[in-house]
């Protein structure tokens, strides 16, 4: 994922872990540089407490692990 980051996007932007669970990856990300921020409304934060996603931010990159075929709506949910 760092390849990726730092290949294809700005690595000092703002990134979003869509769906992102419990939090583990967004706090992963965050103790290796990126700033990452974590949004779930389904799950309880637990690694990434006072990283929640800020409404209506633009982020650089949006990561959405084993989330999509989860939901009723997809494109609903993204927008």
């Amino acid at each position: 994922m760092t390849l990726i980051i730092d290949q294809l996007f700005n690595p000092e932007g703002k990134f979003l872990d869509f769906g992102g669970g419990y939090g583990l990856f967004t706090r992963l990300m965050r103790d290796i540089k990126y700033k990452f921020y974590w949004q779930d409304k389904y799950c309880k934060n637990l690694f990434a407490q006072n990283l929640k996603a800020i409404p209506e931010q633009k982020y650089e990159l949006v990561t959405a692990f084993e989330v999509l075929e989860y939901l009723v709506n997809p494109i609903t949910e993204i927008k």
